[in-house]
């Protein structure tokens, strides 16, 4: 593996993107409940992984605050620059 992908966004924001895809795609198992469990998970088994990545120098952070056009973007730009 040669490049991995951050997407990195505030945890108010996920929640309160998660909880709007919940309400516009009909999705009874995105609660601030579940979504706070998800984010736990996250903490506990993702966040280690990012940290070996990190040292393997191949991480790269993508600010997810943006749109998600924008958040495109970047991902593009970061792919682009890593090929």
């Amino acid at each position: 593996m040669d490049l991995a992908l951050h997407l990195d966004a505030e945890r108010d924001e996920l929640l309160k993107r998660l909880l709007k895809r919940a309400e516009t795609e009909h999705r009874p198992d995105d609660t601030a409940e579940t979504i706070a469990a998800r984010l736990g998970v996250f903490d506990t088994e993702t966040a280690p992984v990012l940290d070996y990545y990190r040292r393997d120098g191949i991480l790269e952070r993508i600010d997810g605050m943006g749109s998600a056009d924008q958040v495109f973007q970047q991902i593009r730009a970061c792919i682009e620059a890593h090929r």
